[in-house]
């Protein structure tokens, strides 16, 4: 079912058979124009963590992925509890799929102030949460992609083992690899995830704060998840891993919502990694 308003800027949608209802808006600007602002919002508020502290010293913590916000709180009985719902990115900030309620608010979304660490409620912009700029919780909060470009020979050299021993043994191009978290079996992971030719595997890592005023991190390997236990005995998986099991030096690229980071391995200085935010298909380049 289809209905046009009088103006002609909007267009409602009705589903038949769920009553799903969707609403479109005529653009008032080029769609290159939206497209380009609504980049610019997620580049700052996606993978982030966020805090809130109300007037009664109630704080809220929130997590943004690139497509869901999660909120942990204390509610009045002094419960921990946490709600989340899928987002979509708008050029004035973050429309929730669903309304959510944090302490005394509902939520309907949040609102992109340029050039600040603020994040107001969309329901009560004088309430702002604030976005964190403490370097490890940017790097445990965000998915940090490989390529291989970005590797010294070292690292290069790990990660390519493992690139073309699924090209050569299984017929597979590695679609992507990062360090970051996933979900599995209702589990939460940090590892290193991958993608190759459909088939998916993991290794989990444990993360220390090996010193916070030097900005180290060790990592861990714990577990394999999915297949990354058949990927390291067959296709040279381990080699990857190895390159990130380590004590490194944490650098990120700005101060607010980083795009890259930097690990030196304090023990190796010719192990260095880049990663960066944005998705890299390809991380071999293999032709």
């Amino acid at each position: 079912i289809m209905n046009i308003s009088e103006d002609k800027n909007t267009i409602k949608l009705k589903g038949k058979k769920f009553n799903n209802i969707m609403t479109l808006e005529r653009l008032s600007v080029a769609p290159s124009e939206y497209l380009t602002t609504v980049e610019e919002v997620a580049d700052v508020l996606s993978g982030n963590v966020m805090t809130y502290v109300s007037g009664a010293n109630d704080t809220v913590k929130a997590v943004t992925t690139d497509y869901e916000v999660s909120f942990t709180y204390k509610d009045a009985n002094g419960e921990s509890k946490t709600v989340s719902t899928p987002f979509y990115f708008t050029p004035s900030g973050i429309n929730f799929v669903n309304p959510v309620q944090v302490l005394d608010m509902t939520v309907p979304g949040l609102i992109y102030k340029e050039n600040s660490a603020e994040v107001p409620f969309a329901n009560d912009p004088t309430k702002a949460l604030l976005i964190s700029t403490d370097i490890f919780d940017q790097f445990m909060n965000g998915n940090w992609y490989i390529d291989a470009d970005n590797l010294s020979d070292y690292a290069k050299a790990g990660f390519m083992s493992f690139v073309n021993a699924c090209a050569t043994k299984e017929n597979e191009l590695v679609n992507y690899c990062y360090l970051g978290t996933y979900t599995y079996q209702a589990g939460t992971y940090f590892g290193l995830h991958f993608n190759s030719s459909g088939w998916l595997g993991a290794a989990a890592f444990d993360v220390t704060i090996a010193d916070e005023e030097q900005q180290l991190v060790t990592l861990t390997p714990t577990e394999y998840v999915l297949n990354g236990e058949y990927y390291a005995q067959i296709d040279n998986f381990g080699d990857a891993i190895k390159i990130f099991s380590a004590t490194f030096k944490l650098e990120k690229d700005r101060v607010v919502s980083p795009k890259a980071f930097t690990l030196t391995d304090v023990n190796n200085p010719n192990n260095v990694i880049k990663l960066v935010k944005d998705y890299v298909a390809n991380p071999g380049h293999v032709q």
